[in-house]
């Protein structure tokens, strides 16, 4: 898929989910919020672009919509035999919350922390200044079991959403996205462009998909939650899902007054888009927070967010710039051996790509050391059952079960393709190194270096690009370390929750309350 073809389809899907008959059960619908130009996100749009005899057939909707049935019959039959269920009958409702965090649970470990992954000390920071706060998070673990123990967490009450509701409540969610996905289908018979048509089609059969199902049931959660606490602010972490907009609609619904901000945590990639795209008021946040000056100019100049104020909140896990240059680069001996950081993204297919490659570098470069970091979300045995060569490593590879910042020290180059975590590594002086797949759009978080040193296809290219950065004098080196790092201070900037609390006090002022 090129980028004209990758437009198109980001426009018709705009087309559907902008539609004046367009309503709560569209909008849930992941498919047709295109997040960004990986190779992951677009996979699932591909057959847009296939012949017509290839395409969305009668035949294959229909195999689509057996599987989505014969997934629910499974989902009814585990909500029957589960006991978990969402609850917030422990929070005492006596005042209302001033602010509620909408965050996630990437592992049980995080559940009884107190530092959040994502929002850092913000929670508390508020609590600091006379408010009161909860923090929800939406279970990404295998984990049926996990319980949070507010005893031990600190003054800050924590919920975890379900993944499953009572039977009656799943059973309505089923009904109304049956309904959404004949209003789809008869749209389609209608529609005279022929992507828009395939377009609508292929999000009849997506109503019915497991997302679609999670976005509605996360909007049953939100309205109970918001209307038991009653937070006259919510803070969403937002990347473009659907089921960001889905809360910031259901929360208006219980409560039209509160003030929804939107957290941009993660990189904008070059053709990022559901995030900048402006959906009816009611799905839209009243507040963007950034997480870097990139992302702020990039979201100042989005048309569709015109009128929507953005400030920099930070990242965090992000330290202050104190070192450096000089102090930032290799600081390990002429004679060490070097040492390459693998950094995928939390995403198995992308991992593979990487280790894949490692692996063979490694077997051939015996004298070249590398460190694989996984991202919280992947389990290293999943990944050895889908691959076996993974599960014997050379002396030269080791796992690591270090923290970022020690596997960082430890390095000097970062092998990465679409990780963010390149960002932390370049900013910190090791040289990147994008691996370039077969993709027609990159995905590489520092293309806006507009440096194609760093970017290698093959072994060789590897092997050249190490040898060019040995022979480089070291005033060529620090120059060449200062630019990357200067780029990345900007990216992600560290987390300042003075931020927030100002436009908290901003939101008091203009008469709304906090």
């Amino acid at each position: 898929m090129n980028e004209n073809e990758y437009k198109s389809i980001c426009n018709a899907c705009d087309q559907v989910l902008l539609s004046s008959e367009a309503k709560l059960e569209t909008i849930a619908i992941p498919w047709l919020h295109i997040i960004r130009e990986h190779p992951v996100f677009i996979n699932n749009y591909t057959k847009l672009l296939q012949p017509k005899k290839k395409r969305f057939s009668l035949i294959s909707q229909i195999s689509y919509i057996r599987k989505s049935l014969s997934n629910s019959i499974k989902h009814f039959i585990n909500v029957i035999l589960s006991k978990q269920r969402f609850s917030c009958s422990f929070i005492s409702n006596d005042k209302p919350i001033d602010v509620l965090f909408i965050s996630h649970l990437l592992n049980a470990s995080q559940a009884n922390q107190e530092i959040d992954f994502y929002f850092g000390d913000c929670a508390n920071e508020v609590l600091a200044h006379g408010k009161l706060v909860t923090i929800a998070l939406i279970n990404h673990t295998s984990s049926k079991n996990t319980i949070i123990n507010n005893e031990k967490v600190g003054l800050i009450p924590r919920i975890i959403f379900s993944n499953s509701l009572c039977i009656k409540d799943e059973f309505n969610l089923w009904l109304r996205l049956i309904k959404e996905s004949l209003r789809l289908n008869r749209c389609a018979k209608f529609e005279k462009s022929n992507l828009v048509k395939m377009v609508y089609r292929r999000a009849a059969s997506e109503a019915l998909s497991h997302g679609s199902f999670g976005a509605l049931r996360m909007s049953i959660q939100i309205s109970e939650l918001v209307n038991k606490i009653k937070p006259k602010t919510i803070i969403v972490t937002y990347e473009g899902h659907a089921w960001e907009r889905i809360v910031f609609s259901s929360a208006r619904s219980a409560n039209p007054n509160i003030q929804c901000i939107a957290y941009q945590h993660a990189m904008l990639f070059p053709l990022q888009h559901a995030i900048q795209r402006n959906l009816s008021s009611s799905y839209n946040p009243n507040h963007i927070l950034t997480s870097g000056l990139h992302a702020k100019k990039r979201l100042k100049v989005a048309e569709c967010l015109d009128g929507i104020p953005i400030s920099v909140l930070g990242k965090n896990r992000i330290t202050k710039q104190g070192a450096s240059c000089k102090d930032k680069l290799n600081v390990k001996g002429n004679n060490s051996s070097p040492t390459i950081l693998v950094l995928p993204e939390g995403i198995p297919c992308e991992c593979h790509i990487l280790f894949d490659f490692a692996l063979a570098f490694s077997n051939s470069h015996p004298k070249v050391n590398f460190i694989w970091r996984l991202h919280p979300v992947i389990n290293y045995d999943d990944l050895t059952k889908e691959n076996r060569k993974l599960s014997r490593l050379p002396d030269n590879v080791v796992l690591s079960d270090m923290s970022l910042n020690e596997d960082i020290s430890s390095s000097d180059f970062a092998l990465y393709r679409g990780s963010t975590s390149i960002i932390d590594a370049a900013r910190s002086g090791l040289i990147p190194i994008y691996l370039k797949s077969d993709e027609s759009m990159t995905i590489d978080p520092l293309e806006g270096l507009c440096n194609n040193e760093h970017k290698i296809k093959n072994i060789i290219d590897l092997e050249n690009l190490m040898l060019l950065y040995e022979e480089l004098a070291s005033d060529e080196k620090d120059k060449y370390i200062k630019e990357i790092i200067e780029y990345c201070e900007d990216i992600f900037v560290p987390l300042d929750c003075n931020e927030l609390i100002k436009i908290l006090r901003d939101f008091q002022i203009m008469g709304k309350s906090v």
